[in-house]
């Protein structure tokens, strides 16, 4: 079975090189960019990297003792984890934005009834809209909305395998601060409402009983390169 989030990855990251390519090869530093009435729009396309991720698993379907089926239960006791990811946005205007962004968070569930401490990998994909406020200024706030798919798995390699997954929405709220034409630095806060409704353990695909809320806010910093279309 393919995981459904490798896929996004591998899209995300195929567009982003295509953008950036494509993007590079039309992009000037010449006559059309000096003529550029707004130094600091975000027409165009950017790719970024968000390093640190923290993200705090809020939601109840996080919390000790988590009944998947009549048959199933899993400790999912997580504390806040740390990590990283990427994205990429394409705009037809200063203010309005597409945006893709795929992250990854390691969590650590205490130890407990005498079983070791485990990392659990939180993959989250997000597609949405952003709106950009002062775009003729250097610090540039935003808010953002849109969907997203969450995977959170625990691999020991071993029969234990378990794979829990759900959709959602989200909100964010974030700041800009661009440096160049190319070369922005990125501040963002999310929180994501959504609800695990499947599961993989060991070989079992699982519908789960009731859908686990899955919630978690999350806060990166980021660097963005800018490509200018035009």
């Amino acid at each position: 079975m393919k995981r459904a989030t490798e896929l996004v990855l591998h899209a995300l990251l195929v567009t982003t090189v295509v953008v950036g390519t494509v993007s590079t090869a039309s992009a000037q530093d010449g006559p059309k960019v000096a003529r550029r009435s707004n130094r600091y729009g975000r027409e165009g396309a950017e790719i970024w990297i968000e390093a640190p991720r923290l993200t705090l698993a809020s939601g109840s379907g996080y919390r000790n003792g988590v009944e998947l089926t009549d048959e199933y239960e899993v400790n999912v006791d997580l504390n806040s984890g740390w990590g990283f990811g990427f994205g990429i946005f394409f705009a037809m205007s200063d203010n309005i934005l597409f945006e893709g962004r795929m992250l990854q968070s390691v969590h650590t569930v205490d130890a407990f009834d005498d079983v070791d401490a485990r990392d659990w990998d939180l993959d989250q994909a997000y597609i949405g809209v952003r709106y950009v406020f002062r775009y003729e200024n250097q610090f540039q706030p935003s808010v953002g909305v849109g969907g997203l798919r969450y995977s959170l798995e625990y691999d020991p390699a071993s029969d234990d395998f378990v794979r829990m997954t759900g959709f959602g929405g989200y909100v964010s709220v974030g700041v800009d601060y661009i440096i160049s034409r190319r070369w922005a630095l990125l501040l963002r806060a999310d929180y994501s409402v959504m609800g695990y409704t499947n599961a993989l353990y060991g070989t079992d695909d699982l519908d789960i009983s009731d859908t686990l809320d899955g919630s978690a806010f999350g806060v990166s910093v980021g660097l963005s390169y800018r490509i200018p279309m035009w």
